[in-house]
């Protein structure tokens, strides 16, 4: 299994990783690795064109869309707020 780098996730957003069918999984610099199911599918050139203008050099591997899903479930990992610790408070009987 390949790593997921939590950052290549914030190049894109997750709604529209999954409509183009792309999953940023790896990320060096301004190098980025994606998953595509389909690298002639208009929505995912269109998607991975759009992080080559933020400055990306992209390098593109096909995979399976369920490899696809392992990436995309690491949305919900990484936009969940982080847990506060619980606050204890003692109270004294007097």
């Amino acid at each position: 299994p390949v790593p997921i780098d939590m950052e290549a996730l914030r190049v894109i957003d997750e709604k529209e990783a999954r409509e183009s069918r792309i999953a940023p999984f790896s990320m060096v610099g301004k190098r980025i690795k994606v998953a595509v199911v389909s690298p002639i599918n208009p929505k995912s050139i269109e998607a991975l064109d759009k992080i080559r203008s933020k400055g990306y050099e992209v390098t593109v591997t096909v995979a399976a869309p369920q490899s696809l899903e392992k990436v995309w479930s690491r949305y919900t990992c990484h936009s969940r707020p982080k847990q506060r610790p619980a606050l204890w408070t003692y109270r004294a009987r007097i």
